[in-house]
């Protein structure tokens, strides 16, 4: 019954964009909807420190029976050297393997496998010259961000991004390729875009729906750089996947985009200092407007 309600509000949005009918207000119910958006993150949540936990001992008992193993997934605490604590790269691999078995959890238990089939239409085909504006306008909105929070100082502000930073970036560069390139985005994509925002495009419009999910995303991150960060690209990734109405799309975006900044912040690209700032509000402001041109029908007909 989902899918089908899903479908019809879709088939409803595209009668109105195209003028053969008139747009009606959707029949909302706020406990439904609430609960339909908090039960994929949950979900997620829950699967996700459960299954880490579940590797952690798993790592442990395999620790003890190889020397090699437990010197790679484990070393030295900083507190008390005699105790070992999981090592960067032993993190890396614990959330490689927790976040693709929560994407099966969510396939399965999260309504991942109804949103999707719901989400792709199949019969549409995405041009070469579109993936490469969508690539291009993420990759811009990201590297224009990086540099102007570095330039404006936020980064140093902003006590819980370093803490995440100093966690996300000391992973070695080939762990670091697969989890920030694959498996992070594949799980996150399917929770926010994939399940979430079609969840809640079965209540309101495709722009709420995508400022509901880039919210979501943003939270979801932690602390104030991300939580601003998250909500621009999660606005561009929301886009992308409604004009598409390809999954893979934003997967493959959130891929690239992770790449180059892990890249970026491991060899130390993004310094700040003023030419930096000039290039980063440069690379923002000319996001913004290609993100503008693209989706202004969504922004303002769609939403009359």
């Amino acid at each position: 019954m989902k899918r089908e309600a899903i479908k019809a509000k879709a088939e409803q949005d595209k009668a109105v964009r195209e003028g053969t009918q008139a747009p009606a207000k959707p029949k909302k119910n706020s406990l439904q909807m609430v609960w339909k958006l908090l039960f994929p993150f949950l979900v997620y949540s829950i699967s996700t420190s459960l299954i880490q936990q579940a590797f952690v001992y798993a790592a442990m008992f395999l620790g003890e029976k190889n020397k090699a193993f437990q010197n790679f997934m484990f070393a030295p605490s900083l507190e008390n050297p005699e105790l070992l604590g999981i090592s960067g790269n032993g993190s890396a691999v614990i959330q490689i393997l927790s976040l693709l078995t929560v994407c099966l959890v969510l396939w399965k238990f999260g309504d991942g496998k109804e949103m999707l089939a719901v989400g792709n239409n199949p019969k549409v085909a995405v041009k070469k010259e579109k993936w490469a504006i969508w690539i291009g306008l993420a990759v811009s909105a990201a590297v224009g961000l990086n540099m102007l929070f570095s330039g404006l100082g936020f980064f140093k502000l902003d006590t819980g991004y370093q803490e995440a930073a100093e966690s996300l970036y000391s992973v070695g560069i080939p762990l670091g390729l697969v989890l920030y390139g694959i498996a992070a985005p594949l799980a996150e994509e399917l929770l926010f875009r994939g399940i979430i925002m079609q969840e809640v495009k079965a209540f309101w419009k495709p722009i709420y729906a995508i400022l509901v999910s880039a919210a979501f995303f943003g939270v979801y991150h932690g602390n104030g750089v991300q939580l601003v960060y998250g909500l621009c690209m999660g606005m561009i990734l929301g886009c992308a996947y409604h004009d598409s109405e390809k999954f893979i799309l934003p997967v493959v975006i959130h891929g690239i985009v992770n790449v180059i900044i892990f890249l970026a912040s491991n060899f130390g690209w993004i310094t700040g200092g003023t030419v930096q700032l000039v290039i980063g509000a440069v690379l923002t402001a000319a996001a913004v407007f290609v993100f503008w041109k693209m989706n202004q029908d969504l922004f303002v007909k769609e939403n009359k």
